[in-house]
C-alpha cells in the first residue's frame, strides 16, 4: 500500500470511528474494519488520542494524517482552571480537543451569570481555524433568539489566545432530554417546531448552520417548559452582507457536517452550492430521530463500512417511513412493556408525519420544503388537526382531515340527521296509511 493510498485509508477510518461516542463500540468498530492491520490500528488510535471530537470549531482540518505529519505540535494544552479570562473566572474545562478547549467560567460583576469560553489554541491557529473561530464569533453576535445560545464577549487571553463567551446551557441533547422525561409525540413535534423558528431566524440573518444535530440542541426545563438552544455554529455558512468574507471560505473536498445527519448535498465533495433547504433535511434527520429513536439511514449502514460507502447511502438510499422504522423495532425479544409502548407510539404516528419527514429528507433538494417556515406551517397544521400540504392532496384525504377534527360536531350532526330521517320516515309512513283509511272509507261510503 503506498503512502498516500495508507493516508486515505487512514482518514476515513479515524473519520469513521468519530462517529462512535461510545469508547467500547469504537474499539470493536477499529478492531474489525483494521482486520490484523497494526499499522493503522496504532495510527487511527494515536490520531484518536490527540483529536477527540468535541465541537465543530475545534474539528480537525482535512487529509488528517498528512497534518498530524507535518505538526510536531501537540503538546498537551494548558489548563486555565483557576485563572481569569476576561471578566470570567475559569471554574472547569468542559472539553478539549486538538484545536482548542471549552471551558465553564463565572463572571461576577456586574452582574453574576456562569457562561461557556471557547479557546483557540495559539499554537495551531492557521488561518482556516481562525476564520471559522471568528465565523463563529461573528455569526452567533448576528442571532437574537430566545433559542440560540448567545455571544457575550469576546477578545484574547493574556497568552494570546483567541476566545469568546457565550450563554451557557445547562440542558441535556435534545434527544437525551425526550427519552429521560418521556416527552410524547406531541410533545416532540412542538419542541420541533421551537426548533424551527429559530433556524428560521438564522436563515433570516443569513446563516445557514449546516450540523444541526441532537448534540448541537440543549434543552432545559424552565417554569415547566422546555426550552431548547441551537448551539455552535462552528461550520456555519454566512450569505448575509456583513460576513461575505466569512462566508464562502469552503474548499472543494472537504466534508462538512455529521453523517447522520447531513443533507446529500453536503455529502457530494465537489459541491459548494449549500442553501438552506441542507437545514431543512438535518431538521427533518432530528425529527426522525426524535420518532423513532434512530437517524434515517441506521438500518442502511452495513457494519464496519468506510467514509466513501456512507457518502454513497447519503446520497442514494432513501429511509424508511418513521412508523415502518418503528414497526420493524418490535421485535420478539423485547419486553412485552417496551413492546406496548413501540405499538403505542406508531399508532400516534400517523401518514402526516410520515409524509412531513419524508418531504424533509428527499434526495432532490427541489422537492423538499422551500424554507423552515413552510416545514414550521405544516407542523402546526398537524398539530391542529387541518391537511397537511406534504401529501397528495386527494378529496378523501381532506374529508377524512375533516372528520377527525370535527369528529364531535359531525357525531351530533349525525345523530339529528338520522333522528330526523327516522322521523320523515315515520310520518310519511303515517301520512300513507292515513291516506289509504280515508281511501277505503270513501269507497264504503260510495257503496252505501
Amino acid at each position: 500500500m503506498t503512502k498516500m493510498k495508507l493516508n486515505e485509508t487512514i482518514d476515513e477510518i479515524f473519520a469513521q470511528a468519530l462517529e462512535f461516542p461510545d469508547p467500547i463500540a469504537r474499539d470493536r468498530y477499529l478492531d474489525s474494519v483494521c482486520l490484523g492491520n497494526e499499522t493503522i490500528l496504532v495510527e487511527v488510535r494515536r490520531m484518536l488520542s490527540l483529536l477527540p471530537l468535541v465541537g465543530s470549531f475545534i474539528e480537525s482540518p482535512p487529509n488528517l494524517s498528512t497534518f498530524i505529519e507535518k505538526s510536531e505540535i501537540f503538546a498537551p494544552a494548558i489548563d486555565l482552571t483557576g485563572q481569569s479570562i476576561g471578566p470570567f473566572r475559569v471554574i472547569s474545562l468542559i472539553a478539549r480537543g486538538g484545536m482548542g478547549r471549552v471551558y465553564l467560567a463565572e463572571q461576577e460583576t456586574p452582574i453574576r451569570r456562569r457562561v461557556a469560553i471557547k479557546v483557540i489554541r495559539s499554537e495551531l491557529a492557521n488561518d482556516e481555524i481562525l476564520t471559522r473561530f471568528e465565523l463563529e464569533r461573528d455569526v452567533l453576535g448576528l442571532m437574537d433568539h430566545p433559542n440560540i445560545a448567545r455571544v457575550l464577549d469576546a477578545g484574547t487571553t493574556s497568552s494570546g489566545e483567541s476566545f469568546f463567551a457565550m450563554e451557557w446551557v445547562d440542558g441535556d441533547s435534545i434527544t437525551e432530554f425526550c427519552q429521560r422525561e418521556g416527552l410524547t409525540i406531541r410533545q416532540r413535534v412542538e419542541l420541533l417546531l421551537t426548533i424551527c423558528q429559530a433556524v428560521h431566524h438564522a436563515h433570516q440573518k443569513g446563516i445557514i448552520h449546516r450540523d444541526l444535530k441532537p448534540s448541537n440542541i440543549l434543552v432545559t426545563l424552565r417554569d415547566g417548559k422546555h426550552v431548547p438552544k441551537i448551539i455552535d455554529f462552528g461550520i456555519a455558512r454566512a450569505t448575509a452582507d456583513a460576513l461575505l468574507n466569512h462566508g464562502h471560505m469552503t474548499e472543494a473536498g472537504q466534508i462538512m457536517g455529521t453523517l447522520d445527519y447531513m443533507a446529500p448535498e453536503q455529502a457530494d465533495q465537489c459541491n459548494l452550492d449549500i442553501d438552506t433547504r441542507a437545514d431543512v433535511y438535518s431538521l427533518g434527520a432530528l425529527a426522525y430521530e426524535l420518532l423513532t429513536h434512530c437517524p434515517p439511514l441506521a438500518s442502511k449502514i452495513p457494519t464496519p463500512s468506510s467514509l466513501s460507502e456512507r457518502l454513497k447511502i447519503i446520497k442514494e438510499c432513501v429511509p424508511e417511513k418513521p412508523s415502518q422504522r418503528l414497526s420493524s423495532s418490535v421485535e420478539p425479544g423485547n419486553s412485552q412493556a417496551v413492546q406496548t409502548k413501540v405499538r403505542a407510539n406508531i399508532t400516534l404516528i400517523d401518514q402526516d408525519l410520515d409524509w412531513i419527514v419524508l418531504k424533509c429528507l428527499e434526495k432532490d433538494r427541489a422537492r423538499r420544503y422551500e424554507t423552515v417556515v413552510a416545514l414550521a406551517q405544516d407542523l402546526e397544521r398537524h398539530l391542529n388537526g387541518q391537511p397537511v400540504l406534504a401529501c397528495p392532496p386527494t378529496l378523501r384525504y381532506r374529508l377524512s382531515k375533516f372528520a377527525k377534527k370535527y369528529r364531535t360536531a359531525l357525531a351530533l350532526g349525525t345523530t339529528f340527521s338520522l333522528l330526523l330521517l327516522c322521523a320523515s320516515v315515520v310520518s310519511i309512513v303515517q301520512a300513507v296509511r292515513a291516506n289509504r283509511l280515508h281511501r277505503q272509507s270513501q269507497a264504503n261510503l260510495a257503496d252505501a
